[in-house]
């Protein structure tokens, strides 16, 4: 999904655009956050709209879908103030997210994420 277009409904825009996202917190950007989640790799998305941070296992390290995260969207980003942005948004009606202890996930719906074929 990531290499596809992707629309975004006109009120999630706009919600995203306004004032009080960019006065939310001067660490982060609320518009950016939810741009740089749309853009995780194919294999993140459980289906349109939906992505799923599952916790990875290698042959030394452990992953958990909050490092994932948090490599994505890279060092300009606190766990904090994603926390901030992503309950902000939560709260706005962008998009929903679920934190699941067992097994280790964190899933992420979009309202208003559409990709078109």
């Amino acid at each position: 999904m990531a290499g596809n277009q992707v629309a975004i409904r006109e009120d999630i825009m706009e919600i995203l655009a306004s004032e009080e996202s960019g006065m939310l917190t001067s660490i982060t950007s609320i518009p950016r956050v939810y741009f740089l989640l749309v853009r995780f790799p194919d294999e993140c998305w459980e289906s349109a709209g939906v992505l799923l941070l599952s916790a990875q296992t290698g042959d030394r390290d452990f992953k958990t879908p909050w490092a994932l995260l948090a490599a994505r969207l890279g060092p300009d980003f606190s766990p904090k103030a994603t926390i901030v942005a992503m309950r902000w948004m939560s709260d706005q009606g962008i998009l929903k997210f679920e934190l699941k202890k067992d097994p280790c996930e964190i899933r992420i719906e979009f309202e208003g994420l559409f990709f078109p074929e």
